[in-house]
């Protein structure tokens, strides 16, 4: 709502009105500096001291009952009686006790006029100048104080409280309330000095000054005492707590003037309005934490908690004898977690637990606190520190200089009977961010092996490898049997036993040849030439189903070697530079035996025909351009094994990828060309769609299908074309089993076409997933429970594309998209990571589910129906219909204010302690916003300004009683706009400040005064007040003239 500046001006002026009102009736204090000669007037005079004495008006060292009359004090009690003590009558049962006589009955006041008067609810009392105690012979001691002789207790009688409040008139150093024991003299005093300074004096312990230069300003003083124990407040407002033994005798409370030791150096004077007691009380609570022993060093992420204890530990002797505790509790650095708590006296200690954020290495510090909210609570706060080493991971590596957990040892070919080979291999702990010192020890808790016996290691479990550090060990192979051989080391390694401490993997791949010297035959030129020509071969050509040839070793430049003929192996070993297999003059190769191997450590091109299927070992790529006619599965055990159209797809082919490896499908068009049948893929390692390359059934007369079954360890990486060109008849992609990963490359593009459904693990990648046919096809994501981003379109030109989140993960959709389709959200998260991610999809939450907004995203969607969990988290969320203002409303009730797991929330606000809330906006036209706000912010743009102000003042609901929404000024969620609206607004300090939801790179702008704060004193006043009290609950310091 726009105002003008002379609307917004006379708007505050209404306001202020309201506020002035509301001052009046809740404060107790006038205006400071008030001149005392306006709070009474006095008729008549007062002789000296030592006219009484010459006069002898009062007799020396005995007992007077004649008194003294004085002159008549007139109190001002409109000025002076204030505050919640001043509808309390007098006691009607007091006495006096004064400097000529220990126990005045009421019946006598009058005779004692120059010490002691009345006036209204207000006691007068007086002392002047140099007068002492005339009763007995104790020297000094001048005194006018009051009690009630028929309340008195003993320790363990419960608990009695005193209230009054007091007005310094003329000021003097005194004893103005004292609790006294008939056998153990006083255990606690309120005094005052010459200049109105107010001092809480305890018989044992260390006093403390209540507040200064109080003449003439009004203040409460309360008192509970159960004959043991006492409690102090100013201002209703804890200021103190002792014990003192008193195990006979009875105990009062006596209020006045008692000067002690001395003499008064001058007359005084001191009004005490609505003194009040009351017996057997329900006592004060006490608030007493603790918080528990944390481990001195963990390691990062460890779940480590903090137990804060807090009791109320107010002595009585049943718990219905005290009031009940209520308090407020929060973490902060090292901590996480706030929240509310309640505890009765006697019970067992109420405790919470806080999170320790544990996520960064180094030496972190937090604190705990609690601060009651309960009235008159005794040490009303509590706080403790606490300090934690968090270390670094402990970083197992195969090499010093970069983390390397798979390391592959090629043995070659070895002669049967030419010994045990061996190999060296190390493993380091690698430092953390912070360094060595900051770094975890690594211990290796076990080696698990699928090598067969011809392998074996010197490597043992050991524990507490220092970072820095590192540890050798060999690995052997024995040749006494021929074949060939490959198995695993895996490394079972753990970080030193810490709390946090997690496994970690490595994993030794290692591999070899063991030949006869008739069946083994080695490459010995260093160029390359026929394979048919046996002076190339160490033994002869090896052209046998048995037969192990190898490669490498004597090459000195990429080399092409034709076969020239059809040749048989049973294992093919090239460790050469880059090389090249080729036909030459009608030459092919046949894999024949028992699990065929190629095993490749740099590059290796086949281009002459393939026959059979194999297994590639090796770190290294085999390039396959040819065609392989032959069914059969195709393992890919290590490194990259790139294929092309003409010997990819062929009726039963399977592949099958392990972890850590690569199938690279290259060429333009990879299924097609009559071919029938099904190919399949499986394995957890990678497959990839190279960039040229379009992976597509063409429509010729061909009808194969290409069947994902890979794991949920694998991932499908699209940086090509997938799926252009099946049309009805024609094959399908069946991803019914899928559980990979799909990760679309920049130029990427999954064309859903024919298929009904897509089932993929994490969404990755910024390509794109589009429908050219009719239909509809259902895209499930996160079927293993991954999480991912993805930065890509999704579209439908025709037909429709739905969405469906399944899985524990999170998925965020991280860039526009244009699907009509609806969307779902079935299980885990899925996040809203950009404006326009769901701009056309109708969005459905399961109970259980979680639909996220990023930060600082305002998304939009046209339908929200909503039966799981809305996390607006730094950001804000449109609905373009089908929602109210009751629903929304409802909802965010549901969400951040009853911390429900359903409904509307912001995970941030909710971690702030109500520094921030959700904010919602009705638009009128159907559409609602709800989204991440600071109290103030009416118009939900992420800034308060004088257009917020002019949203608050201008809709009128201001005390009104009547139903308002947040542009109204309702922050706090209890359906009203009240002066708590008020101090939510003002105590966030936002006002002016910029924007204050910039993301954590922007500089945030210096706040400047709040408009009600400049404008109306009062107002700011009643405001932090409120705040100090709904939030904070922390002593009030002390007036000032």
């Amino acid at each position: 709502m726009a105002m003008s500046v002379s609307q917004t001006s006379s708007g505050l002026a209404t306001l202020a009105r309201v506020v002035v009102v509301a001052v009046a009736v809740l404060s107790v204090r006038p205006s400071p500096a008030v001149d005392v000669t306006t709070l009474y007037t006095q008729t008549g005079t007062d002789a000296t001291w030592q006219q009484l004495l010459d006069s002898n008006a009062i007799p020396i060292g005995t007992t007077s009952t004649a008194g003294v009359t004085g002159s008549v004090i007139n109190v001002n009690n409109t000025l002076v009686e204030v505050g919640p003590n001043k509808g309390n009558a007098i006691i009607s049962n007091l006495r006096l006790h004064t400097l000529g006589n220990t126990s005045v009955t009421r019946s006598s006041f009058s005779k004692w006029s120059r010490w002691y008067q009345e006036d209204g609810t207000t006691q007068v009392f007086r002392l002047f100048k140099d007068e002492t105690n005339v009763q007995s012979t104790r020297p000094n001691a001048a005194r006018i104080e009051s009690f009630n002789p028929d309340i008195d207790w003993a320790a363990g009688d419960g608990w009695f409280k005193w209230q009054g409040t007091y007005t310094i008139i003329k000021p003097l150093g005194c004893a103005v309330f004292q609790a006294k024991n008939s056998d153990n003299d006083w255990s606690v005093m309120i005094n005052t000095n010459g200049n109105g300074d107010v001092t809480l004096n305890h018989r044992t312990g260390t006093d403390e000054v209540l507040a200064t230069n109080m003449v003439g300003q009004p203040f409460d003083i309360t008192v509970y005492d159960n004959g043991t124990n006492y409690a102090v407040y100013m201002n209703d407002v804890y200021r103190g707590y002792g014990s003192f033994s008193r195990p006979t005798g009875l105990t009062e409370f006596r209020w006045g003037m008692y000067v002690g030791d001395s003499v008064p150096a001058r007359d005084a004077m001191l009004f005490v309005t609505g003194a009040k007691i009351s017996s057997n009380v329900a006592a004060p609570p006490k608030l007493t934490g603790s918080l528990g022993t944390l481990p001195a060093t963990v390691i990062r992420g460890a779940v480590v908690s903090g137990t804060l204890s807090v009791s109320n530990s107010i002595p009585v002797t049943s718990s219905t004898g005290a009031a009940r505790l209520d308090y407020t509790f929060a973490g902060s650095g090292l901590f996480m977690g706030s929240g509310t708590g309640s505890d009765m006296a006697l019970g067992a200690a109420s405790t919470h637990v806080l999170s320790v954020n544990t996520a960064a290495a180094g030496l972190i510090t937090g604190s705990v606190s609690a601060t009651a909210t309960s009235p008159q609570t005794v040490t009303p706060t509590f706080g403790q520190t606490a300090t934690m080493s968090v270390l670094d991971h402990a970083i197992g590596s195969f090499s010093s200089g970069a983390t390397v957990t798979t390391l592959d040892i090629d043995f070659g070919t070895l002669a049967q009977g030419s010994g045990t080979a061996s190999r060296g291999v190390s493993i380091f702990n690698r430092a953390g961010s912070l360094g060595t010192a900051w770094t975890a020890k690594l211990d290796l808790d076990g080696v698990t092996s699928t090598a067969p016996g011809v392998f074996s290691t010197t490597l043992v479990p050991f524990t507490s490898l220092t970072s820095g550090s590192s540890r050798a060990f060999n690995l052997l192979m024995a040749t006494a049997t021929t074949g060939v051989f490959s198995g695993t080391y895996a490394l079972n390694l753990s970080d030193e036993n810490l709390p946090g401490a997690t496994t970690q993997g490595m994993l030794l791949t290692v591999r070899g040849i063991v030949a006869p010297p008739s069946l083994s035959s080695a490459w010995t030129s260093a160029s390359g030439g026929s394979w048919a020509t046996a002076a190339n071969w160490s033994t002869g050509v090896p052209n046998t189903a048995g037969s192990v040839a190898t490669i490498g070793s004597t090459l000195t430049a990429p080399a092409t070697i034709t076969l020239d003929a059809p040749i048989t192996l049973n294992v093919l070993s090239y460790a050469g530079l880059t090389g090249t297999i080729a036909a030459g003059n009608g030459g092919s190769l046949t894999f024949g035996g028992t699990d065929a191997t190629v095993m490749v450590s740099n590059a290796l091109a086949i281009t002459a025909p393939l026959v059979g299927a194999y297994i590639k070992q090796g770190t290294g790529t085999l390039f396959v351009t040819s065609s392989n006619t032959a069914p059969g599965t195709i393992t890919v055990a290590g490194g990259t094994l790139d294929v092309t159209n003409t010997s990819f797809a062929r009726p039963g082919r399977g592949y099958i990828v392990a972890d850590g490896a690569t199938l690279a499908l290259s060429g333009t068009s990879l299924i097609g060309f009559s071919t029938t049948g099904t190919t399949t893929l499986s394995g957890d390692g990678v497959v990839r769609v190279s960039a040229s390359t379009t992976l597509t059934n063409p429509n010729l007369s061909g009808q194969g299908d290409l069947v994902l079954q890979l794991g949920p360890s694998a991932t499908l990486e699209v940086n090509g074309v997938m799926g252009a060109g099946w049309s009805a008849g024609r094959g399908t992609i069946d991803w019914t089993n899928n559980q990979a990963d799909l990760l679309l490359g920049p130029a990427g593009r999954l064309n859903t076409q024919m298929a009904p459904r897509v089932l993929v693990d994490s969404l990755l990648g910024s390509g794109s997933i589009t429908k050219t046919s009719t239909g509809s096809t259902v895209l499930t994501i996160g079927v293993a429970g991954g999480s991912g981003t993805f930065a890509g379109l999704i579209s439908n030109p025709l037909g429709a594309i739905s969405l469906v989140k399944t899985g524990t993960g999170t998925q965020v959709l991280a860039a526009a998209t244009t699907f009509s389709g609806s969307t779902s959200v079935a299980r885990g998260v899925l996040q809203i990571g950009h404006a326009e991610a769901l701009s056309a999809s109708v969005v459905t939450v399961a109970a259980g589910a979680t639909l996220a907004i990023g930060p600082q995203v305002q998304a939009a969607v046209p339908g929200l129906v909503n039966s799981g969990q809305v996390d607006v988290g730094l950001g804000m969320l449109t609905v373009a219909s089908g929602l109210t203002a009751s629903g929304v409303a409802a909802q965010i009730t549901s969400g951040i204010v009853n911390g429900g797991t359903t409904g509307i929330t912001s995970s941030d606000a909710a971690a702030s302690g109500g520094a921030f809330r959700v904010g919602w906006l009705d638009h009128g036209d159907g559409s609602m916003t709800f989204g991440y706000a600071a109290a103030g912010d009416t118009n939900l743009d992420w800034s308060i300004d004088v257009l917020d102000v002019a949203d608050f003042l201008g809709s009128g609901k201001f005390n009104s009683e009547l139903p308002a929404s947040w542009v109204e000024g309702e922050f706090n969620y209890d359906g009203v706009v009240d002066i708590l609206d008020i101090a939510d607004f003002m105590s966030s300090g936002l006002f002016n400040a910029g924007p204050y939801n910039a993301p954590a790179t922007s500089i945030a702008a210096v706040p400047e005064p709040c408009i009600f704060a400049t404008a109306f004193p009062g107002l700011a006043c009643l405001a932090w007040r409120m705040v100090q009290r709904r939030r904070s609950a922390l002593p009030r310091p002390s007036p000032t003239p």
